[in-house]
């Protein structure tokens, strides 16, 4: 079992698609992993709660090379009904290479939905090379199970069963292709990897030093410390990834509670994955241990070395080790209320360390997912701290939406304060123009937001210093709340902190040049066009729009009053949307800011109107005009 961490070769090939196996898992492969996953895109729970798919997977030398000799038609269901109810296991805690042949020498086995619609079954059955007959599975909801190849085994149930020998060939080419799926998709490392590269550090050439919390009442409340099987497959997945780079190293922590009742003898706390680490024991030891794990530890117990768990003495200097910033990541392997760890342990250690959020992941992988409010609720609150992966995203449909990840860097998602904007943008959206939303995005988020502009600079203890792209995004849409003069009922900004604020949004859509276009037509080069449309998307308003509204905050007042001129006033407090397919106008509109109208129909116009300086001076028009230059578009030279 020593060797029960190492890499099936021909697997890992096969897994990242090419002959070489480094680096494993490199590219993000959601697209063919994740049955609903929009490629390029990603799901947002409830308009504010980025969620990521994680699932239960297995050990990659589990899975089968080929398709394996069959001498069974279709294996019963041999769980138990509700989940770790052991006196209806038809195996014994020492028959796991027999449960696994079980279903090896069947062409199918049943297997169904229990506590979660995710389960080990599922993906013990593919590594084995036998088809999942997956009770209920058509009628799964949508965003179920994301790792199971849903539609493959649907198209299997009714092209082979029921099942006869001329159907041979086509069986085993179905095999061929879930095996594939299997290394890809379904292994510990391919899942640790995703969780990896979410936050920002696969794959990597360098040591990595990562602090894997654990923590919770496990599985039996008998000490146990089981972290369920989600948590369990992602350490598993590290430590497989790991172990070819030399220098890196996991400190699980904190260890379980030095309890004398359950563990007679011990004279140190144990770790919560002490169920991992290959000890050889006499056989009666062994078995009395096997009935302490959950389903018996068949498929994840004793598959690491001991000397991979933390010893005392680096969990005694995990929050030492946080404020010295030793850590490139910290991995919460079992997060949720009434679950997993509530609250966080070294969690405030860690805000008080100032570790990015983008370096953090928070694992809800237990049983109660997104369709258990109080779940839900506590995903939302630390949304903004990590980044959020959830096994069970059970919910209607109606609650997410998807926001393409071209135009949504990590840093939008990965702090709570982008986090509040996002939050208030939306709002905006659905009451366009409403003074009072802008106003705690002038009083409360502009400080801090400005300061990220530069990106974040990071060095943790063990490697070297990178900036963090910020939010360019983000940084493009806040013109709009801050530029605002629609009734504002806050304040408005003196003439030079005007000026200010004009420069800095000049310079962020400069910035955004490489990913966007500011023009209306014709088209620059595909990458703008597609990352113009995909910012329309994600944000309901394109990247000219956003152009127009700052040209008419910065270059003079002029007379207009368009939708996306800064003095428009929602009167009637309606959504953007509505008022696209309404708006009408017959004023006239400064000539340095182009305004465009929306007709029904989606066509376009675009009028401009005599140059007209009002006296209010509380504008820096003639700065901008000196600054910039006289014709209309000169402020936005190279924007285009």
């Amino acid at each position: 079992m020593r060797a029960a961490v190492l890499l099936v070769a021909d697997g890992c090939a096969k897994a990242v698609g090419g002959a070489s196996p480094s680096p494993l898992f490199g590219s993000d492969d959601s697209s063919r992993c994740v049955h609903f996953q929009r490629p390029g895109k990603i799901l947002i729970y409830k308009k504010d709660t980025p969620i990521f798919p994680i699932g239960i997977a297995v050990p990659s030398d589990m899975i089968a090379k080929s398709v394996p000799r069959k001498t069974r038609l279709t294996a019963g269901f041999v769980g138990s009904r509700a989940g770790g109810e052991v006196k209806e296991y038809k195996f014994g805690p020492m028959d796991e290479r027999r449960y696994h042949e079980f279903y090896r020498r069947h062409r199918f086995a049943h297997t169904k939905k229990k506590g979660g619609w995710d389960a080990t079954r599922h993906a013990e059955i593919l590594a084995v090379g036998t088809v999942p007959n997956f009770t209920g599975l058509a009628q799964a909801p949508p965003l179920a199970v994301p790792f199971v190849p849903k539609s493959l085994l649907l198209k299997a149930k009714r092209q082979l069963l029921p099942f006869s020998l001329r159907l041979e060939a086509v069986y085993n080419a179905t095999v061929e292709r879930l095996l594939d799926h299997t290394r890809r998709c379904l292994s510990v490392e391919s899942m640790a990897a995703r969780v990896l590269r979410s936050i920002g550090l696969w794959p990597t050439q360098r040591p990595l030093r990562l602090l894997y919390v654990t923590c919770g009442f496990g599985f039996t409340g008998a000490g146990d410390g089981w972290q369920g099987p989600v948590s369990i497959g992602i350490f598993l997945g590290l430590q497989s990834l790991l172990k070819s780079i030399p220098g890196s190293r996991i400190v699980d922590a904190p260890a379980m509670e030095l309890n004398p009742n359950f563990w007679r003898g011990d004279s140190e706390p144990r770790s919560s994955f002490w169920y991992l680490a290959d000890e050889r024991l006499a056989r009666k030891q062994e078995e009395a241990l096997r009935l302490r794990m959950y389903g018996f530890g068949f498929s994840y117990a004793r598959r690491v070395l001991p000397e991979a768990l933390a010893v005392r003495a680096e969990r005694d200097l995990v929050t030492q080790s946080l404020f010295r910033r030793e850590f490139d990541g910290i991995i919460y392997g079992k997060v949720g209320p009434n679950q997993a760890c509530d609250p966080l342990p070294f969690f405030n250690e860690v805000q008080a360390a100032g570790y990015p959020y983008e370096r953090v992941a928070l694992i809800y992988g237990g049983d109660f997912g997104l369709e258990t409010k109080l779940v839900a609720q506590h995903a939302r609150i630390f949304s903004g701290h990590g980044i959020i992966f959830f096994r069970e995203m059970i919910a209607p449909l109606d609650d997410f939406h998807w926001v393409p990840a071209r135009v949504y860097p990590r840093a939008c998602y990965a702090d709570p304060t982008w986090k509040q904007f996002f939050h208030l943008w939306y709002q905006r959206l659905e009451c366009w123009g409403c003074p009072e939303i802008d106003v705690p995005v002038r009083e409360e988020l502009w400080g801090e937001l400005r300061q990220m502009a530069a990106g974040r600079p990071w060095q943790s203890g063990v490697g070297k210093m990178e900036l963090m792209p910020p939010c360019w995004s983000g940084l493009v849409l806040l013109a709009v709340p801050l530029l605002a003069d629609g009734g504002m009922p806050a304040k408005k900004p003196s003439s030079e902190d005007l000026e200010a604020r004009c420069e800095f949004f000049y310079l962020q859509l400069r910035k955004a040049r490489p990913f966007l276009s500011f023009r209306t037509r014709p088209w620059p080069r595909w990458r703008q066009r597609r990352g113009a449309l995909a910012f329309r998307e994600a944000f309901g308003i394109s990247p000219w729009e956003i152009r127009a509204f700052l040209d008419s905050a910065c270059r003079g007042p002029g007379t207009g009053a368009g939708l996306f001129h800064s003095r428009f006033a929602n009167e009637a407090r309606r959504p953007l949307s509505e008022l696209r397919s309404t708006w009408r106008s017959s004023e006239k509109h400064d000539v340095w800011s182009p305004q465009l109208f929306f007709v029904p129909g989606g066509q376009v116009s675009r009028e401009s109107s005599s140059l007209e300086y009002g006296s209010n001076n509380s504008r820096p028009a003639v700065a901008y005009k000196e600054r910039y230059g006289g014709h209309g578009d000169a402020g936005m030279t190279g924007l285009r």
